[in-house]
């Protein structure tokens, strides 16, 4: 579980916003950009050409906990994430897609 949630942080540290989102589930992009109902995401597609640099300092992890397992499967996490001195946490739930750890929601 680690070892994915390091691959999501390396993804973003690429600056590439097709790496950025690959991090997330299908699930979570539809329900953040675009209506379930439609298969066209405009604001996702949008943002794939919005092309930056690698942020500086690079994102490590600061912490990390499992909190627990949902009955289909998904994994409530704790993650803090740091750069230059400071630390952002969050809390996940991953879902295994394609032998990956990738993020479905955002809890808070």
């Amino acid at each position: 579980m680690r070892e994915g949630v390091a691959g999501i942080v390396a993804c973003l540290n690429t600056g590439d916003p097709a790496q950025r989102f690959a991090v997330f589930t299908t699930g979570y992009l539809v329900r953040t950009f675009g209506d379930p109902a439609r298969a066209y995401l405009p604001a996702f597609e949008q943002s794939l050409d919005q092309a930056s640099a690698a942020p500086a300092p690079q994102y490590t992890i600061a912490s990390f906990t499992i909190e627990g397992q949902t009955s289909d499967g998904k994994v409530a996490v704790s993650l803090g994430v740091a750069a230059d001195g400071e630390v952002w946490k969050d809390r996940l739930l991953l879902a295994q897609v394609g032998g990956r750890w990738l993020i479905d929601a955002v809890l808070g």
